[in-house]
């Protein structure tokens, strides 16, 4: 695609221009500043894309003639028409004004703005349009095929890897592998992951075996500090011997316990025992079977209670919400406020007085000619421009601000009017839980009521004579008992020197047991140590061995991107400290020194056009390359591209030249 006309219409302050370059030749753009060369290539790139060199809208990029005050000048059209070859093409946008007169009115008044559009002469819609143009290429292409910086500086670097991935073509991993013995298991560590994510997996297990191996050996020394020495000659011997002994003495101490007709006794005392609890059963029936309707009143009281109690929690919930909604808007309203008064007392910047007649002029940022030069440079003009801004500016923003301002005000009171609303449903269940609480006190009164019209059962005179006959058998029992008490008392006191020995054994005993374990632990441990060990080895040895092949595969890769350019250099990797390399970067470099941190400009631009010549042969593409401040080089390398470079001179008036 190669600029083979273009010529503008009262488009930023250019009334009228042409440039044509019959065959696609080259061209050179020469003047003074401000005589319109950004202007070429805005033209350029607002009849393709609707946007100025920067990216701005057809609002914000200044397209209209203004006059000496600065004033619009009303009722014109803002052409730019393109012509193009490979493929051949015309292209052209008009954007004028929109008049319109409202109903009772005398006058028209500018509502808007309008945009026609041609291809070869024929009027289409918008989308036609960009069809068409989307089909020669995208807009992203054509920056990167016609701004000598934007790949190397406005694309980010991941996507600039991808593309240089792609012209790389496909990366033979076998043949890699095959040029290094070490990589010979490469895929068998890889085992069907990517390599990131091996690499994620075999740091993770490096982290794992190195805290182990830090924290076993001090394991196994917990173990062998707490093992216990333990004499167990005569262990077995004699704990047999003093456990028949004890068995023996505690049937002899059963014997005399058991004397005197105890038993008997106890076995009457169990049986009115038992007669008394019946009682207990029967009159405990009766008291349920009197109030199991009044007790099922109490639990469905409580129930009514606690689900009204419930809801009045979550409904008084919804009013603290509600009202940290309300404490929000209100300081988003005094924000607003506080905003809206900031911007209406907001004053212009006064007029210069005198306006300063050296360095650059504060309005349009030209250099100031020197005093007693000839200058169409107008100070009224450029003050009146800047004030004119500045008001309509600070209109659209307090309009803006109101805007929202009214917003909040409205929701501030459909939240207050909800508020109100959910605090007359709460004050209305708050009622409904006293009801409940009360109904539910009444109930629990009730069912006490019924159960004390019953007499307690120990009160009886059945139960009282059970109680009496159990009295008088526990006293025979206490008596046949301290009779026998000191040969009882005897028999018990060799029991215990006999389970306190018994004791003493039971401990070595459990020692014995607790050393077994701990050794058989310190072995456990050291055989996860070694575990450990050998899963380090090999999680290191993984991680060496895809190191090795990233950075084999690193070489291979800028390699064969170099390759394809002339000038430019990629550094699409960087080695690091721990055998790896850091694949987060893409940056160009022209012997040996950073695009961006360094090189000169003219380099820049030469740098630029090795970029774009060489992606316009990847992509099958070619666009027009605008090349700004070319004074900065003094032999230019076109290759096989058709630039417009852009030359500040002296010239009074836009001098237009076919490059040789």
């Amino acid at each position: 695609m190669k600029l083979q006309k273009i010529s503008l219409k009262n488009f930023k302050g250019l009334r009228s221009f042409e440039i044509q370059a019959p065959k696609g030749e080259s061209l050179s753009i020469s003047g003074r500043n401000a005589l319109g060369k950004t202007t070429i290539a805005d033209a350029l790139t607002y009849v393709l894309f609707d946007k100025d060199t920067q990216g701005r809208s057809p609002q914000n990029l200044g397209i209209k003639t203004v006059d000496k005050s600065g004033e619009v000048i009303h009722n014109l059209e803002h052409e730019v028409e393109a012509s193009f070859i490979e493929p051949d093409i015309t292209l052209r946008k008009v954007y004028q004004e929109k008049w319109t007169r409202s109903r009772g009115a005398s006058s028209k008044h500018l509502s808007g703005h309008t945009t026609d559009y041609y291809v070869d002469d024929e009027p289409v819609k918008k989308k036609e349009y960009e069809s068409e143009i989307a089909e020669i290429m995208s807009e992203e292409q054509f920056r990167i095929l016609t701004v000598p910086h934007y790949f190397a500086e406005q694309v980010h670097w991941s996507q600039r890897r991808k593309v240089l991935a792609k012209m790389a073509g496909e990366i033979d991993m076998d043949e890699i592998i095959e040029s290094d013995p070490e990589l010979s298991d490469y895929k068998e560590i890889l085992d069907g992951k990517s390599a990131e994510s091996r690499k994620k997996i075999l740091t993770e297990q490096r982290k794992k075996y190195l805290e182990q191996i830090d924290n076993i050996p001090d394991r196994i020394d917990e173990n062998v500090m707490a093992m216990v020495e333990v004499d167990v000659s005569d262990l077995n011997d004699d704990a047999d011997e003093l456990e028949q002994e004890k068995r023996e003495l505690e049937e002899e101490l059963a014997k005399a316990r058991s004397g005197g007709g105890v038993s008997d006794l106890q076995v009457k005392m169990e049986e009115i025992e038992s007669q008394k609890q019946s009682l207990v059963k029967k009159q405990n029936e009766k008291v349920d079977k009197a109030s199991d309707k009044v007790r099922k009143e109490v639990r469905k009281a409580r129930e009514e209670m606690d689900s009204l109690t419930d809801k009045l929690s979550s409904d008084c919930s919804k009013i603290d919400r509600i009202k940290s909604l309300i404490s929000e808007k209100n300081l988003e309203i005094e924000s607003l406020e506080s905003e809206i008064e900031s911007a209406t007392n907001r004053e212009p910047d006064p007029k210069p007085n005198p306006v300063c007649q050296s360095g650059t002029c504060p309005y349009c940022g030209q250099d100031m000619p020197d005093k007693g030069d000839e200058s169409d440079h107008d100070d009224e003009a450029e003050y009146e421009e800047y004030l004119a801004k500045f008001n309509a500016d600070k209109a659209q923003t307090i309009k803006y601000l109101r805007n929202n301002l009214s917003q909040a005000e409205a929701v501030l009171k459909e939240m207050r009017s909800e508020l109100t609303e959910q605090e007359k449903d709460c004050d209305y269940l708050d009622r409904k839980v006293s009801e409940a609480e009360k109904k539910h006190e009444q109930s629990k009164a009730k069912r006490d009521e019924v159960a004390s019209s019953f007499d307690d059962v120990k009160n009886t005179d059945e139960y009282k004579a059970l109680q009496a006959k159990q009295d008088a058998l526990e006293g025979k029992v206490q008596q046949i008992r301290t009779n026998k008490k000191d040969h009882v008392d005897s028999i018990q006191e060799k029991i215990s020197e006999v389970s306190e020995k018994l004791s003493a054994l039971e401990e070595k005993r459990f020692e014995v047991r607790k050393n077994k374990e701990r050794q058989e632990r310190i072995n456990e441990l050291k055989g996860e140590l070694k575990t450990a060990r050998e899963k380090l080895e090999d999680a290191e040895h993984g991680l060496y061995v895809i190191q090795r092949f990233d950075v084999a595969q690193a070489e291979v890769i800028t390699g064969k991107v170099n390759k394809k350019f002339d000038l430019v250099e990629w550094k699409m990797f960087e080695p690091q400290i721990n055998g790896g390399v850091n694949d987060q970067m893409c940056e160009a470099t022209v012997n040996g020194v950073a695009y961006g941190d360094g090189l000169n400009n003219a380099m820049r631009i030469q740098a630029g056009l090795d970029i774009i010549n060489t992606l316009g042969s990847h992509y099958g593409k070619q666009a027009p390359v605008v090349v700004d401040n070319a004074e900065a080089i003094n032999d230019m390398n076109t290759y096989d591209l058709q630039v417009i470079a852009m030359y500040v001179s002296t010239d009074k008036q836009l001098k237009v030249e076919v490059m040789k």
